[in-house]
C-alpha cells in the first residue's frame, strides 16, 4: 500500500469510528489536516430542526479558543456562503469560487493572514432540509495553491465523511430515545435492574438503588448487579438472573 493510500485508510477508519465517538472524529480531522500539510482545518454542521446535532470541530490553530475568536469575524467570512451555494459533495478551492475582490476582504487580511493562512480547500458535505455541513482545510501562506490533485484526494474522503455524519445523526437520535426510556424507567416505583449477560448491569433505577441502600438483605455489587446476603436467597437470585439472561 502506498503512503498516500495508507494515510487515507487510517483517516477513513477514524472517520467511521468518529460517527459514534467525538474523540475519534477529532482525530480524523487532525489526520486530514496533517495529510494536506495544512495549518488548520474545520468541520462543522448546523441543523435547524435538530440543534442537538450541531457540530463544530477544529484542528491546528483552530482550537477551542480560536473558534471563539473566529465568531467575531464569521459574519465577514465569504467562504461558508460560497461553499453553501455548491451541490453537496462538490470539492473545490476558495480561489475558484470566490471573486478576487472578496478574497482581499477584511476577513482574509485581518483574520487569516496573521494566522499564516489564506485560501481553503473545502466541500459542502450536507445541504438540505435545514442541514448544512462543511469541511474546510486552510492553505498555508507559504505553500502553493491547492490544485486538482488535492481536490481529488479530498474527493476520495468526503463520501466517507458524508456517511459518517448521517450515522452520527442516527446515533444521537438513538441516544436521545435511550435517555427518554431511562428516565421513564427511573421514575418507576418498582425496583428495576437491567441485566446484560455476565457483564455489568445496563441500568439500575432509583427504586432499586433505594432498596440496596436500605441494606436489609439485598444490595448491588460494583457492577450494579443484585447480590443477596443470605446464602439460600443468593442461590435463588443467581438462578433467577441466569434464567432471565437466558430469555426465560
Amino acid at each position: 500500500m502506498s503512503g498516500s493510500a495508507d494515510a487515507e485508510a487510517k483517516i477513513i477508519d477514524a472517520i467511521y469510528r468518529g460517527a459514534c465517538d467525538p474523540v475519534e472524529l477529532s482525530r480524523a480531522l487532525a489526520l486530514i489536516t496533517a495529510y494536506f500539510d495544512a495549518p488548520a482545518a474545520a468541520l462543522g454542521e448546523v441543523d435547524q430542526l435538530r440543534p442537538e446535532c450541531r457540530l463544530g470541530l477544529g484542528t491546528g490553530f483552530m482550537d477551542a479558543q480560536e473558534m471563539v475568536r473566529y465568531g467575531q469575524f464569521a459574519h465577514v467570512d465569504p467562504m461558508p456562503l460560497a461553499f453553501a451555494a455548491l451541490t453537496a459533495g462538490t470539492v473545490t478551492t476558495s480561489d475558484r469560487i470566490i471573486p478576487g475582490s472578496k478574497r482581499r476582504s477584511t476577513f482574509i487580511n485581518e483574520y487569516l493572514f496573521p494566522l499564516g493562512a489564506m485560501e481553503a480547500l473545502g466541500c459542502p458535505l450536507l445541504s438540505s432540509n435545514g442541514r448544512f455541513a462543511l469541511i474546510s482545510i486552510l492553505q498555508h501562506t507559504k505553500r502553493e495553491s491547492y490544485d486538482d490533485d488535492d481536490i481529488a484526494r479530498l474527493a476520495r474522503l468526503t463520501p466517507h465523511l458524508m456517511r459518517a455524519l448521517q450515522i452520527r445523526r442516527l446515533f444521537l437520535q438513538n441516544q436521545a430515545r435511550g435517555k427518554v426510556l431511562e428516565s421513564i424507567v427511573d421514575r418507576n416505583e418498582t425496583g428495576m435492574v437491567g441485566l446484560r449477560g455476565d457483564g455489568p448491569a445496563l441500568f439500575v433505577n432509583g427504586a432499586a438503588r433505594a432498596v440496596a441502600a436500605a441494606r436489609d438483605g439485598i444490595g448491588l455489587d460494583r457492577n450494579g448487579r443484585l447480590v443477596a446476603t443470605d446464602r439460600a436467597a443468593a442461590m435463588r437470585l443467581a438462578t433467577l438472573q441466569a434464567d432471565v439472561a437466558g430469555g426465560g
